[in-house]
C-alpha cells in the first residue's frame, strides 16, 4: 500500500524531468522571435525614420515639394512594414476566426517559398477560442520553419472540427525518402509536440512514410 502512494509523486517528477528540455526550447525559440523583431525595428524601420527626418531636416523650402513624391513613397513602405510587425507579434484574426488567422499564416509561407505547392482545407465556421487560436498558429509557424526550408517540395494543412473535438492535420512531401527521415528525426519536433500537449492538454501524433511525414494535433473545444 505505502509503494501505491509512491507511485503518482514519482510519475509526475519524471513527468516535469522530461519536460524540462521542451520547456527550455520553447522559451529559447520565444525568446529568438522577439530578438528579431526588435532587431527589425531598430535596423531596419527606425533607421529609416531617422533618415527620413534628416532628409526633411536639410532639404530646402524650394525643394520640399519635389521631394514630397519620393517621401510619400517611403512613409507607404514604412507602413506597410509596421503593420507587417504588427501581424508577426499578433496575427490578424485570432480573435475571430481561427480558420481565418490560418489562411493568412499560410499565405506568407506561401509568398516566402512559392516554389513549394500548398494546399489547404479549412472549415468556414469556427467556435471562438483567442486563446487555443494563438498557441495552434506559434505551434503551425514553428512546425512550418522546422520542416518545410530548404528542401520541401510540398505540403497541406487541413484543420476539422468534430462536435467538441478539433484536429490539425500536416503532410510534407520531400524529394526522397533519405530526407524526410532526416527531418522527421529532429529532435525539436519532439520538444514541439510535448509543448503542444503540455499548454492544450492535447494529443499529436507523427509518421513517416517514405518520403512524406504526416502530424496529427488534437485537443478538446469548450
Amino acid at each position: 500500500m505505502a509503494f501505491s502512494h509512491l507511485i503518482a509523486p514519482i510519475y509526475r517528477f519524471v513527468s516535469r524531468l522530461d519536460a524540462q528540455p521542451a520547456w527550455q526550447w520553447w522559451e529559447d525559440r520565444r525568446a529568438l522571435r522577439l530578438k528579431r523583431q526588435a532587431e527589425q525595428i531598430r535596423d531596419d524601420l527606425l533607421q529609416e525614420l531617422f533618415t527620413m527626418r534628416r532628409s526633411l531636416e536639410l532639404a530646402a523650402p524650394d525643394q520640399f515639394s519635389k521631394a514630397s513624391p519620393g517621401w510619400l513613397d517611403q512613409v507607404e513602405k514604412l507602413q506597410r512594414s509596421l503593420e507587417q510587425l504588427g501581424h508577426q507579434i499578433s496575427s490578424p484574426y485570432i480573435e475571430e476566426s481561427l480558420p481565418l488567422a490560418l489562411q493568412y499564416l499560410l499565405k506568407q509561407w506561401e509568398n516566402r517559398y512559392p516554389e513549394v505547392r500548398m494546399t489547404i482545407d479549412l472549415p468556414s465556421h469556427w467556435q471562438q477560442q483567442p486563446e487555443h487560436n494563438r498557441l495552434v498558429i506559434t505551434i503551425l509557424d514553428e512546425l512550418l520553419q522546422l520542416v518545410l526550408p530548404p528542401h520541401a517540395v510540398s505540403f497541406q494543412v487541413k484543420l476539422a472540427c468534430h462536435q467538441t473535438a478539433a484536429e490539425l492535420m500536416i503532410q510534407v512531401n520531400y524529394p526522397n525518402s533519405a530526407t524526410s527521415s532526416e527531418v522527421c528525426h529532429l529532435v525539436e519536433l519532439t520538444y514541439l509536440e510535448r509543448v503542444f500537449q503540455m499548454l492544450l492538454s492535447g494529443q499529436s501524433d507523427r509518421w513517416l512514410q517514405r518520403e512524406v511525414i504526416i502530424w496529427h494535433f488534437g485537443w478538446q473545444l469548450p
